[in-house]
């Protein structure tokens, strides 16, 4: 169109080489030496936006992209909302991934409030970064499960940010509370056919801890004579979006706007909001899991990853291929404990199963892995490759890799805090969990292939859980890639 563009630094050459920032902690969400000046400039917004979903090679006609995506569809866009980076003035813009350059949509007021989110969220950050999806571009082809794919697509691109944005010493907070209507009016989308999904704070590691406030209500249902346009999906997004309601001023802000705290937002209408569409379905959910077993497998320390991040975001690819060797214990300890840390917090619901195929020193079955004592805790024995693969609508990469990890939201924790809302930041974890695997893989010299199409039925019963209990909501190979 005719609006304003700003072309980005390139892709700094000298950033990559010189920035040895290891992948190991940036995994674990610690952040390298920042800017004297504690400020974010537009080469380092650059290279956080091209590491997280820039085009990294072209090749044979296509662009390769620095984060996956389901049927390589690519739902999910980025929009930078820019107070204070040096090099760029205040506004919000989007991120063209293809021309690496930023289309400047309008101004933006100082106040947070108008992206939907509040000051106490945003602290006093440089600039925020909205991810929304637009649904139709995975529908056309996932129809009814579109939205778990479009989430966890925006996921893997909301790690990749996360990562990047440690190397550069800043740090990238997901917020848990916006509203989605005002966020989707800030950068002009409609909020149906292209809906914000996320937002993260870009702020110095010195900066607020992150406050979650109450002032939201779930939005009205949809009028039964109305359908949806986008069906399901559209659906779902609604029930798991939120709106912002009453706000006051205060003098200990200095008259600041701010929301006043209203009942949680899982709540139920009886107490005067808005009930959620799954509100009390947590607490009908099975008891917590009983103690480890005592044939439970304890896994040696994790490895450290020195690889540089930056790098390790770049040449993310994955790999369809496995050699016939098995994996170690201490690989597949390093790919657990870097995949199942919580660096987000923005769901607590994510649970990781392993299939191990060929596994130095573990028999070939299912196992949950046990973040607390950093063991496996059998839950099937016996050769299950091919079962594998058949849950994985017959995917031969499921079954050629030295392990499987399978990742299920845990029903009970996926609404106890934030009710409808826990589903899509369950699917937003799941795909920040995935991409660690993803990176933490290749960092060693291994290679993954994610995998979102699976008989839930087939899935559940592969790993030995109950469908009340949890959901499988992704696979993942893991193996020695072919020569």
């Amino acid at each position: 169109g005719d609006r304003p563009t700003v072309a980005l630094p390139p892709p700094p050459a000298t950033l990559r080489r010189d920035n040895h920032w290891p992948v190991g902690d940036a995994l674990m969400g610690r952040a390298a030496p920042g800017p004297a000046s504690r400020r974010l400039s537009i080469d380092a917004l650059a290279t956080l936006l091209h590491h997280a979903v820039g085009v990294t090679e072209r090749s044979g006609g296509f662009s390769l992209r620095a984060a996956p995506s389901s049927g390589a569809l690519f739902p999910t866009e980025f929009y930078v909302l820019a107070r204070d980076v040096d090099g760029l003035a205040p506004g919000a813009y989007h991120f063209d991934a293809q021309h690496h350059r930023l289309t400047r949509l309008g101004d933006l007021s100082a106040q947070a409030s108008d992206a939907g989110v509040t000051d106490a969220d945003a602290g006093r950050a440089p600039a925020m970064v909205l991810l929304t999806s637009i649904f139709r571009r995975t529908g056309y082809k996932y129809r009814d499960r579109a939205y778990r794919y479009a989430v966890a697509d925006a996921g893997h691109a909301l790690e990749n940010l996360r990562v990047a944005a440690t190397c550069v010493g800043f740090m990238a907070r997901p917020l848990r509370h916006f509203d989605e209507a005002r966020a989707a009016s800030t950068v002009g989308v409609d909020g149906v056919e292209e809906g914000p999904l996320a937002i993260l704070a870009l702020e110095a590691p010195t900066g607020p801890e992150a406050v979650s406030p109450l002032a939201f209500q779930w939005p009205a249902p949809p009028s039964p004579d109305r359908p949806d346009a986008l069906g399901v999906t559209g659906l779902v997004h609604l029930a798991t979006s939120l709106r912002l309601v009453r706000a006051t001023t205060s003098p200990v802000d200095g008259g600041a706007a701010r929301p006043e705290v209203a009942p949680p937002v899982n709540g139920d209408a009886a107490r005067g909001e808005a009930a959620s569409p799954l509100s009390g379905y947590a607490a009908a959910q099975p008891a917590a899991e009983s103690a480890p077993p005592a044939d439970a497998i304890a896994l040696p320390p994790p490895e450290s990853l020195p690889a540089p991040a930056l790098g390790a975001l770049l040449s993310r690819r994955s790999v369809r291929r496995f050699a016939d060797e098995p994996l170690t214990l201490a690989q597949l300890s390093t790919l657990l404990s870097t995949s199942g840390q919580p660096s987000a917090a923005l769901s607590e619901a994510v649970r990781i199963h392993v299939v191990c195929h060929a596994v130095a020193g573990v028999e070939p079955g299912a196992y949950r892995y046990d973040r607390a004592s950093h063991a496996l805790l059998p839950s099937r024995r016996g050769n299950l490759r091919g079962a594998s693969a058949s849950a994985a609508l017959n995917q031969d990469v499921i079954g050629d890799g030295g392990a499987v990890l399978i990742l299920a939201l845990d029903r009970r924790a996926l609404f106890a805090a934030d009710g409808a809302r826990g589903y899509r930041q369950g699917f937003l974890e799941a795909g920040m969990v995935g991409e660690r695997l993803y990176l933490a893989a290749g960092a060693q010299g291994l290679g993954a292939c994610a995998v979102g199409a699976f008989y839930d039925e087939e899935a559940a019963r592969l790993i030995g859980v109950g469908r009340e209990r949890e959901w499988v909501v992704h696979f993942a190979a893991v193996g020695r890639p072919a020569r």
